[in-house]
């Protein structure tokens, strides 16, 4: 994975997607390819904020469990990128 100069780059364009969309959700411009929704300020209220934007923008469905199990944009997106591979 490139990096840029303020961390490395996203790997897919799931990954870039999820980055706008946490950035939005926690109103963080900063957050950057392989954050931790958690450790960037996330919390469970906005778990569910998040994964209502995630569904609604990328068009999957995920459940808060998913976020939970997978909390880093990277896993986050490979994971979307499977469930939509198995449609």
């Amino acid at each position: 994975m490139p990096s840029t100069p303020d961390g490395p780059a996203a790997g897919t364009l799931t990954e870039e997607a999820l980055i706008q969309i946490w950035a939005r959700v926690l109103d963080r411009p900063d957050i950057r390819a392989g954050d931790d929704f958690f450790q960037v300020g996330g919390h469970s209220l906005l778990a569910i904020r998040l994964v209502r934007e995630i569904q609604a923008q990328l068009n999957v469905k995920i459940s808060i469990r998913t976020l939970f199990r997978a909390p880093m944009t990277a896993d986050l997106a490979l994971v979307i990128d499977q469930a939509s591979a198995e449609r």
